[in-house]
């Protein structure tokens, strides 16, 4: 039987030439979903930068995964009158799968921004002192992070901005950043959206908007 023939299922048992055009396809799916998973977890380390980009993200799966849908649809239709399926390799499918599993887990965990910030952790102690004499523009990199200005809050904290960027499609701005034994109210940089979360050792990272204050 040839591999045209209707009700066919393209898989791992087909002639060799195809055998192996899926094994390349299953190899380079595993190398891009290696590669986005590699440069998720670089950006989760920075504050806001992953924040940012899934936002743009958002928007443009809006319009791209209807798109992606109806693409798939149409294809399927077309296999389904031909008497074609694919069979998809089960190996690539499953280390895939693990990928996404595993850069899900330490998203939630925030691990790579956990591990970037006990690398620059000394460096943002021995800025310390300077909050004695209240809040600066820095514009210099403490650590593994560009720092913009460091604030400190009569509330309790003294913040350091890494990032700043849209607060969704309003004129406000959000700023991401790193503080040493912050308060429950709010922030230097907004009260909007305030939220911190512990690193330890007195130190969390936050976000917050300049929607109000």
């Amino acid at each position: 039987m040839s591999a045209t023939t209707p009700g066919r299922h393209l898989g791992w048992e087909d002639a060799p030439r195809e055998r192996a055009a899926l094994k390349n396809i299953g190899h380079i799916v595993v190398l891009l979903t290696g590669a986005a998973c590699t440069s998720v977890l670089l950006l989760d380390a920075r504050p806001g930068m992953l924040e940012d980009l899934l936002f743009f993200a958002v928007i443009l799966g809006v319009v791209a995964v209807p798109v992606a849908a109806l693409g798939v649809l149409v294809t399927a239709i077309v296999l389904a009158r031909k008497g074609k399926a694919i069979r998809l390799p089960a190996r690539p499918v499953a280390v895939v799968l693990a990928m996404l599993f595993v850069t899900g887990a330490l998203l939630w965990l925030h691990v790579p921004r956990r591990i970037g910030f006990e690398f620059s952790r000394s460096a943002f102690e021995q800025r310390l002192p300077e909050s004695r004499r209240g809040d600066s523009t820095i514009a210099r990199r403490i650590g593994l992070y560009p720092v913009d200005e460091m604030r400190v809050d009569a509330r309790g904290g003294v913040y350091f901005r890494v990032d700043s960027g849209l607060d969704g499609i309003s004129p406000d701005t959000m700023s991401y950043g790193f503080v040493h034994e912050p308060n429950d109210a709010g922030s230097p940089f907004g009260a909007s959206k305030y939220r911190t979360r512990r690193l330890g050792g007195g130190w969390s990272w936050f976000q917050a908007s300049n929607d109000w204050f």
